[in-house]
């Protein structure tokens, strides 16, 4: 899931993009008008229904394997 807080550059673009180019990937985009990240994440949690949940800012770095590490921990 991603909730778009009212981006002003391309993101929007690119993940559509990524949604519908490939069927097997799993992506639910939410829009809100920018309201800052606290309401964001508040707004995405009414949406999550899995497990487990993380949030990823745009200046962190995501390993490729870190979501399987913390899965087997």
């Amino acid at each position: 899931m991603i909730v778009d807080d009212g981006s002003t550059d391309k993101t929007l673009e690119v993940i559509e993009e990524i949604k519908y180019s490939n069927p097997k990937i799993r992506i639910e985009i939410y829009k809100q008008k920018n309201k800052g990240v606290s309401v964001a994440r508040n707004n995405a949690l009414q949406y999550v229904d899995g497990i487990y949940t993380i949030f990823i800012d745009p200046d962190d770095y995501l390993d490729e394997s870190m979501l399987k590490k913390c899965m087997k921990r």
